[in-house]
């Protein structure tokens, strides 16, 4: 989905990154136990992760409920919580590992546009001088 809005503009100021590391993302579709993919029709997700999924989304005609700016575990509780019989002919994207920790089916695998999906995380310190000084203090 690309950079995350505001960070870019972050990094331009007085704030500098020390260390970066890259995470491979692979997205997944999951549902309750018994569900079958023929008969989702509505997928929940946060809508950075719904993006990432457009192509698969669109061929299967799959309506997107979007969850704000949540995190995909979050939305993946909040999936288990609507319970067998309201969760019917839905599903959740997210992680495999979310699946499994909530006890869900993975219907669909590696469903994001990009085969080379990765995540970024960065160590950020308030200035380039101040990133010297991180290092000297690591050793």
């Amino acid at each position: 989905a690309g950079d995350v809005p505001g960070v870019r503009r972050f990094l331009a100021g007085d704030a500098a990154p020390s260390e970066r590391f890259r995470f491979p993302v692979s997205i997944v579709l999951a549902a309750g136990q018994s569900e079958k993919l023929r008969n989702i029709r509505l997928v929940m997700a946060p809508e950075i992760v719904a993006l990432q999924c457009g192509k698969f989304l669109k061929k299967r005609n799959f309506k997107v409920a979007y969850r704000g700016s949540q995190s995909s575990s979050s939305v993946f509780k909040k999936f288990v919580q609507l319970g067998e019989k309201a969760a019917s002919g839905k599903a959740v994207l997210g992680s495999a590992a979310a699946a499994k920790l909530y006890g869900l089916k993975i219907l669909a695998r590696n469903i994001q546009d990009e085969a080379r999906n990765w995540t970024e995380f960065a160590i950020i310190t308030k200035s380039r001088k101040e990133d010297k000084k991180m290092r000297k203090f690591r050793k």
